[in-house]
C-alpha cells in the first residue's frame, strides 16, 4: 500500500470515528466532500462545520476555516477536529 493511500484510509476512519461521535451525541451527520470541511452536523438549534485533520494541523486548515463566512450567531461553529492516536479528537473552534 502506497503512502496516498495509507493517509486516505486514515483519514476515512477518522471521519467515520467522528461521524459516530456526534450521532451517539444527538447530531444529524452530513457528509461533505472535504474540500473545505467533510462534517456539517446539525441539531435543531445548532450547526457545526467540521473539518478533520490527521497528523498536525497546518496554517492552511485555519486559513481555510476562518475564512468560511458564517452569521454572527453563537449557535453557528467552525471547527477543526485534530485526530490523534486512538482516534481521539483535539477541537478547536472558530
Amino acid at each position: 500500500m502506497s503512502q496516498i493511500e495509507a493517509i486516505k484510509k486514515r483519514s476515512a476512519r477518522a471521519k467515520s470515528a467522528a461521524m459516530t461521535v456526534l450521532r451517539k451525541s444527538g447530531w444529524d451527520v452530513i457528509p461533505s466532500d472535504n474540500s473545505t470541511f467533510c462534517i456539517i452536523a446539525t441539531r435543531p438549534t445548532e450547526i457545526r462545520f467540521i473539518r478533520i485533520v490527521i497528523d498536525k494541523v497546518s496554517p492552511n486548515d485555519h486559513t481555510v476555516v476562518k475564512g468560511v463566512r458564517v452569521p454572527a450567531d453563537s449557535r453557528i461553529s467552525r471547527e477543526i477536529w485534530h485526530c490523534k492516536a486512538g482516534l481521539e479528537f483535539d477541537i478547536s473552534y472558530f
